[in-house]
């Protein structure tokens, strides 16, 4: 099956009638119609990850199910008919894809390259160069030094020829021609190969000397799939920074560390060819050629930008080496071309299910074999196993010279390898000249939205921002309003968790875009304006206080196993001693005695990130408005409907609140639940919001005001004598008023239920402030006056949320699962009013929220008068079925005040967490809402209004 033959009618389509080529596309794009599971209506789907995953197209499925599955075979087969068609068409893939980069695969050719299928990912192809160049095998690089350190002296060469190297430790002895230093040497490295339980315990990566150990040169832009492998590797890693004003790679910085490691055996820069966070591009031309003056090796992770530009194996040289008119011939030599490249095809349009890629020149694989100072065969597969082999008997093997066969071990995925060739084929006909300069425009068009002034005045943030051209990618956080919702210190905004800026985004518009740090931890800290301070306090929170001081073995030194970790910017982790480490019980630790590796992050919503969201070639532009303008409204009132939502501290995942949702769903007319309509999504989060308002105006109309507190009272309490409830053991005193428990929860059921005809009165001896006359009262004390003077936490509970009563002035939300409230025995009187007496009971204890109180309050130096609010809930149109009186009850008991409050806790679990907290939770959100309802004059202007 050849990918040219089969989309030959697209290719013609593409030059004849670009526009309608791209309507074909956007039509096989496979994607669904709205959301999966809308939570507050239908939302129609807008897919903004693409930088995570593209989609599927109906033609390349429909390709692979008509003219590749029916003539599917093994191709390690050859004489059948299906084997050799299977084994066609995967070279016709392989074929596409070194003809779409510019891969050279002439024999004989001095950048002669193999196109090799791997894993599903750049991460399997990054894993097979750091294996192909030996870096995780510390022996190879033992015995290598060893073996140079000993060449100049003809006895020892003697040695080593008649040697195996594998028992090369216990023959060689230092000669008598070998210097002092040099056979101190050589008795390091031959105990390296050997080592003491002491030296084991610490590891030989500082034992190896310098001049003998590999280098890795890498961004901070990385993605973690080209940091770690080289971290976990026995090479030093230089971390090259970015330049402040391009956000690309600082180019003087990567030229002064490859002439302070000019002398190393290996030198190999990884790099990304553009950021997965910002869009930014390198200049790969320009940095090849540096790499290569220096004699190092250049290869590229193209996973993210991949498919939005061109992946050019051998480009042409950059202006300032063509122009350099004082080079010689030789150095005119065009050093532009790349070692290798690194692709993930599951993130091209009709990728998924495609094949990670590893295009590399063959003197990739031939070095370790050029290089080997030894007899042995250094020279196997990254994987060996079947297909590897030309030769296999008893005690021997010969492997394949063929670079293909050999780095392919076992059947290949098959499939995936002629799906990626479509996929080319697809990338080759759209060009990626076009594709690249469609991504410019779309770039600079949202850019100019984002980081517009009204933007940053709503807490838009977007990270890396700059005017210079990229892929249409953008990182950003959200803050709630900085005037309102800051930081314990005051320092700092408090931002919208991105978890949940992304579920908002999803719930209520559609929008399916990612929250995290996107696998790049170290360029996200840097974004976001960590420092070395910062970066550490997070890691010593969330690892927990028992492991804070502990050497960070997962956070090694940037060179892994080889130690000696050379970061350009000079910013090293501090590090502790084993003999200090103590566990919990004082115990001394060392750094065997726990691996952190196996821990959880003790409360993973408080780990830093964002939200990212980014934009294709095939993008309409209608859907693009629609996100920026969603973006925009969120930005400005999104934090309206945090208390939709529940965080689970330890996940890090936030979910909808399924009673409070039940409740404001009411609010939403069926038009708009119903239809799918963009025009929707704003009426729908609005109607939520005031869904929201006036459950907290329910909440908070009828809670206590001062220390003395009175609650409705249905008519059958008003017959009964004195009633107290016992807090403890829930048992009821007075004169045989309730047979059980049962039937007092049954008569406050009904008195909640009924509609009533009598007002309340309310009266105290207490004196209160003339400033918290009604309806313009603070709220601030009322959480302390109430616990006063009713006493209804406990002792545990009360040292528990001490500390956000004393953090926190503002109102907080008055409904209480512990609340208490006074029943009055009493009369109605002749006004129909109801005046209270000292009988107190708990409404905790029934298992009831305390869903209406009045308020009582005297002026000082006068006999006490009594305010009236008759209880209009009573009446309300929640209050016309069953069903609703259920869902208010329930949705008050999901906005309790010690359930908010609890869920802080549960993030705040240390004054270091409360410090580093850097997002708005539903418990202070909530509280906004009690306090701008009491202050009617400014509410209005807070809250986004109905539209008819």
């Amino acid at each position: 099956m050849d990918p040219r033959v089969q989309l030959a009618d697209w290719a013609k389509l593409r030059q004849k009638n670009p526009s309608l080529f791209m309507e074909e596309i956007r039509d096989n794009i496979i994607t669904a119609p709205t959301i999966a599971n809308p939570p507050f209506g239908k939302k129609k789907s807008i897919y903004t990850d693409f930088f995570a995953s593209s989609k599927p197209l109906r033609r390349v499925e429909a390709i692979m199910a008509e003219s590749v599955l029916p003539y599917y075979a093994n191709t390690h087969t050859s004489t059948t008919s299906s084997s050799k068609s299977t084994s066609a068409s995967v070279k016709c893939a392989r074929e596409t894809i070194g003809r779409c980069t510019n891969a050279i695969t002439t024999p004989g050719h001095e950048h002669e390259a193999a196109i090799i299928f791997c894993g599903d990912g750049s991460t399997a192809a990054i894993n097979k160069i750091r294996n192909v160049f030996r870096l995780g095998d510390t022996a190879y690089w033992i015995r290598k030094a060893l073996s140079e350190s000993i060449s100049s002296s003809p006895s020892t060469m003697t040695t080593l020829s008649t040697t195996p190297p594998s028992h090369a430790n216990t023959s060689l002895s230092p000669s008598s021609s070998i210097t002092e230093s040099e056979s101190l040497r050589l008795h390091t490295l031959t105990g390296l190969l050997s080592p003491s339980p002491s030296s084991l315990y610490r590891g030989w990566s500082g034992e190896l000397p310098e001049q003998h150990r590999p280098v890795v040169f890498l961004s901070i832009q990385e993605h973690h799939s080209n940091l770690l492998p080289w971290r976990e590797s026995c090479a030093d890693v230089v971390v090259i920074p970015e330049d402040d004003t391009t956000h690309q790679l600082d180019l003087k910085v990567l030229e002064q560390q490859l002439i302070a490691h000019q002398d190393r055996p290996l030198k190999l820069g990884t790099f990304s060819a553009g950021s997965n966070l910002t869009g930014v591009l390198n200049d790969t031309v320009v940095i090849s050629e540096l790499l290569h003056k220096y004699g190092a090796f250049a290869f590229y992770d193209f996973a993210g930008v991949g498919p939005y530009i061109t992946i050019d194996m051998n480009p042409p040289p950059s202006s300032q080496h063509s122009d350099d008119s004082h080079a010689t011939s030789a150095s005119k030599k065009n050093l532009a071309y790349k070692d290798g490249v690194f692709i993930s095809t599951h993130k091209f349009l009709g990728g998924p299910g495609g094949s990670g890629i590893l295009v590399a020149r063959l003197e990739v694989f031939d070095w370790i074999n050029q290089h080997s100072a030894t007899d042995r065969n250094e020279c196997f597969p990254d994987t060996p196993g079947g297909g590897t082999v030309d030769m296999v008997i008893q005690g021997q093997h010969k492997y394949s010279p063929d670079v293909i066969h050999r780095e392919e071990a076992g059947t290949p995925n098959i499939l995936a390898t002629i799906r990626t060739g479509l996929v080319f084929q697809l990338q080759d006909i759209v060009g990626p000249e076009w594709i690249l300069q469609k991504e410019y425009e779309q770039a600079r068009k949202i850019m100019a939205r984002l980081c517009a002034p009204a933007m940053k005045e709503r807490g838009v943030f977007v990270l890396g921002a700059s005017e210079r051209d990229r892929v249409a990618v953008f990182s950003l956080t959200v803050a709630a309003p900085p005037s309102r919702f800051r930081s314990r210190d005051q320092a700092r905004p408090l931002q919208i968790h991105y978890a949940l800026l992304s579920t908002i985004m999803n719930d209520f518009f559609g929008v399916e875009m990612r929250g995290g740090c996107m696998c790049a931890g170290p360029y996200a800290s840097q974004l976001l304006n960590f420092d070395e301070i910062k970066e550490a306090a997070f890691w010593k929170l969330l690892l927990g206080d028992s492991r804070n001081n502990e050497k960070q073995d997962s956070r090694r030194p940037e060179g892994g196993l080889g130690g000696n970790a050379a970061d350009a910017t000079a910013i090293t982790a501090p590090s502790t001693d084993s003999h200090h480490l103590k566990d919990k019980s004082g115990i001394h630790i060392t750094n065997r005695s726990h691996n952190i590796h196996q821990q959880d992050l003790c409360s993973k919503s408080l780990k830093p990130g964002f939200v990212r969201f980014s934009f294709s070639y095939f993008s309409k532009d209608k859907d693009i408005e629609f996100v920026v303008q969603s973006l925009e409204w969120v930005a400005q009132y999104g934090y309206l409907l945090v208390p939709l939502y529940q965080l689970d501290a330890r996940s890090g995942i936030w979910s909808v609140r399924e009673a409070v949702r039940n409740l404001v769903l009411k609010e939403i007319p069926p038009k708009l639940k119903e239809g799918a309509s963009r025009e929707y999504c704003i009426p729908t989060a609005i109607n939520c919001i005031h869904g929201l308002k006036r459950l907290f105006s329910e909440q908070s109309k009828f809670a206590p005001h001062s220390a003395s507190i009175i609650t409705s009272l249905h008519p059958p309490l008003l017959q009964v004598e004195s009633v107290g409830v016992d807090e403890q053991n829930s048992r009821w005193s007075g004169s045989g008023v309730f047979g059980s428990l049962q039937q007092a929860k049954k008569s406050l059921v009904d008195l909640f239920s009924t509609g009533g005809s009598g007002s309340l009165r309310s009266s105290s001896s207490m004196t209160t402030s003339p400033t918290l006359s009604p309806p313009s009262f603070s709220l601030s004390l009322l959480r302390n006056e109430s616990d006063h003077a009713i006493g209804s936490h406990n002792s545990d509970s009360e040292g528990k949320n001490l500390r956000h009563r004393r953090h926190h002035s503002t109102p907080m939300p008055l409904m209480t699962n512990n609340s208490s409230c006074d029943v009055s025995r009493t009369s109605p009187d002749q006004d129909g009013r109801i005046s209270a007496s000292s009988t107190t009971m708990s409404a905790s204890t029934l298992g009831l929220p305390s869903l209406a109180h009045t308020i009582t309050s005297s002026d000082s130096g006068s006999s006490s008068r009594t305010l009236v609010k008759k209880a209009s809930f009573l009446s309300s149109k929640w209050y016309t079925a069953d069903k609703d009186r259920q869902l208010m009850a329930e949705a008050l008991k999901e906005l309790a005040w010690d359930r908010l409050e609890a869920e802080v806790n549960a993030v705040e679990i240390s004054e270091l967490a409360m410090d580093l907290r850097w997002f708005v939770t539903p418990l202070e959100v909530a509280r906004f809402y009690t306090q701008e309802l009491a202050t009617l004059s400014s509410s209005s202007s807070l809250f986004p209004k109905r539209t008819k």
